[in-house]
């Protein structure tokens, strides 16, 4: 973390996550085992949730395209809601093994992940020096901004669930990485209207 940009210049802190606000074992060895581990039982109860439906469908057309590049994934079906959910899970699996950026698969994880932090099962890490930064930056009328591969559900979750407690006061803008190019020019120019040429970024 960079703690001590006291430069008036600089209107602007954009962070990303693992390994600079919150250690990497904490994502590899926390986060996506969880996801791995709950998937089956969350789809279980929601596999009719608009929502869900939604990241099903995004699923599916990655599944084509995987099935057209000869990357040979798990079968989908969807014959029935018990061969879909199954279809969802080996896809789900198939992807994060492969570490896949993909769309809908971080949408459906932070989904899992929300019900995990709301239980208590899941608390958010971030390194000793986290918490003070984002603190005195605010207090130098800074924004600071996160950038992940994660959804912004997820982003936010895990800054509202530390075990420093609730630091999302201190964050003004989350931005996901993973976009279309028609998304990504947006949020380029997001980045562009809050802070022009006041950034620094921190990796």
């Amino acid at each position: 973390m960079t703690g001590a940009l006291r430069n008036d210049s600089v209107g602007a802190i954009l962070l990303d996550i693992e390994g600079t606000t919150t250690p990497l074992e904490f994502v590899f060895k926390t986060l996506f085992p969880y996801a791995r581990s709950h998937v089956r039982q969350f789809l279980g109860r929601h596999l009719s949730s608009s929502e869900v439906r939604a990241d099903i469908a995004g699923l599916r057309e990655e599944h084509i395209l995987d099935t057209r590049q000869g990357l040979n994934p798990p079968p989908f079906r969807q014959d029935a809601p018990e061969q879909e959910l199954e279809s969802v899970v080996s896809y789900f699996e198939w992807l994060m093994e492969r570490d896949r950026k993909s769309m809908p698969l971080k949408s459906l994880q932070g989904k899992i992940w929300e019900e995990g932090y709301q239980s208590g099962e899941l608390l958010g890490q971030v390194f000793d020096d986290v918490p003070r930064a984002l603190q005195r930056w605010q207090e130098q009328k800074k924004n600071t901004c996160i950038f992940s591969s994660g959804s912004v559900l997820a982003q936010k979750l895990l800054f509202a669930h530390t075990t420093a407690g609730d630091l999302t006061r201190h964050i003004s803008h989350y931005f996901v990485t993973l976009q279309n190019r028609r998304a990504c020019r947006h949020c380029c120019a997001c980045v562009q209207g809050i802070v022009r040429s006041q950034l620094v970024h921190t990796y």
